[in-house]
């Protein structure tokens, strides 16, 4: 069955991907984007999938563009990377710093889901929710943020969509409405730029309302009483606190940039840098404390299945 399950996935892919690209495969005549080429067919296809390539990696644009909160852009604020190392070897390191961030935290996810399924044959009678997968997919989103090459402020999306998933869970109940803050203040200068400030404004009102109305309000009291339990009440009270002055400062300094984007004229893009580094600063953390939820799934999952192995052997 898995083996069916992995060709199934495998031919689903390909048959998208093919279906995707096939507008870009018909053999036809291309005058409008390529004029006064006796190209062949064939070698209009292929300049059509190296176009496609080059749009979806856009390697020769740097390993970054604008200001973003990314760790390469904040770290360029310190050491100039972009000076110092050329442009094929940064590439390198922010691929090299991806893959292998992303590798330790799934095989780390996959060891214990292989250690559980092992150790236990009736998978379904251990009290799991797969958390670590969760888990593993917010910190692989927050590792391909905040490393790769050529990142886009949007890109960050792909991140909170996953920790949206945990929502009322963890550490700090209200983490992933942190987070999504955070997000839409690294939004304020491409925003500002583009003139949707006051749209994205509205929207992060309206977001504030519902959470609050639908989730926060019914989640509140529950999760104070779990929090005593567990004696975890002053991490809590620290996390709350540093997201109360997170909030406070996101406030007071998006008017700032709206009325004075460029303050010094010696720093044009001093307001823009404070934004992106604080809001890196912010992802970095939300990536430990994932890290640390992880790890302490994983922890969960061995009591677990030594639990039950020790109870099959006493009967």
């Amino acid at each position: 069955e898995a083996i069916w399950l992995l060709l199934s996935l495998i031919v689903g892919v390909g048959l998208s991907i093919g279906l995707a690209l096939l507008p870009w495969l018909l053999p036809q005549s291309d005058s409008i984007h390529f004029p006064n080429t006796n190209m062949t067919k064939h070698e209009i296809i292929l300049k059509r999938l190296q176009q496609i390539v080059s749009r979806i990696f856009p390697v020769g644009r740097g390993i970054f563009e604008d200001k973003v909160a990314s760790f390469w852009c904040t770290i360029n604020n310190v050491i100039k990377i972009k000076q110092i190392f050329d442009q094929q070897f940064l590439f390198l390191l922010a691929n090299g710093v991806t893959f292998l961030l992303s590798i330790i935290i799934c095989c780390h996810m996959m060891s214990y889901i292989v250690t559980m399924t092992k150790s236990i044959k009736d998978v379904k009678k251990i009290d799991f929710d797969f958390k670590i997968l969760r888990y593993a997919l917010i910190n692989v989103s927050l590792v391909f943020f905040l490393f790769s090459y050529h990142v886009h402020e949007k890109s960050i999306l792909l991140a909170i969509i996953p920790i949206f998933l945990d929502v009322t869970s963890g550490i700090l109940p209200e983490i992933c409405f942190w987070a999504s803050d955070v997000a839409v203040f690294s939004f304020v200068p491409i925003s500002f730029r583009e003139g949707n400030l006051m749209q994205l404004a509205a929207l992060q009102l309206v977001s504030i309302g519902l959470r609050n109305l639908l989730v926060i309000s019914d989640h509140q009291t529950e999760g104070q009483k779990n929090n005593c339990e567990n004696g975890t009440t002053i991490i809590t009270k620290i996390i709350d606190f540093s997201r109360t002055f997170s909030n406070f400062f996101m406030t007071i300094l998006v008017p700032v940039y709206v009325i004075k984007p460029v303050p010094v004229i010696r720093y044009p893009d001093l307001l823009e840098v404070i934004i992106c580094s604080w809001c890196c600063l912010h992802f970095v953390l939300f990536l430990v404390i994932f890290m640390f939820l992880q790890i302490e799934c994983g922890c969960e999952i061995s009591r677990r299945v030594n639990q039950k192995s020790q109870q099959k052997k006493r009967n």
